[in-house]
């Protein structure tokens, strides 16, 4: 697993970016960070909240909801 991976979120809408540091790959988790779809995610803060561009999908990313999730949870 690297860093700036990303993945489906299986648990709910949009993608999850994994943002941890490779130094850490000994670890059971990862830190990621949601990409949620423009049209349900809070309203954009300039420089917390960037928008990309997923498979022609608008995605805010959700730095405020940053977790730590077991790698297993996450697949390609």
């Amino acid at each position: 697993m690297a860093r700036f991976d990303v993945f489906e979120n299986e648990g709910g809408a949009g993608y999850l970016l994994d943002v941890q540091s490779d130094l850490l790959s000994g670890l059971n988790t990862r830190v990621v960070v949601p990409l949620l779809p423009q049209f349900s995610a809070p309203s954009p803060a300039q420089r917390l909240n960037p928008v990309f561009s997923i498979e022609d999908q608008k995605l805010v990313m959700a730095t405020q909801y940053m977790a730590a999730v077991p790698e297993k949870e996450l697949r390609s």
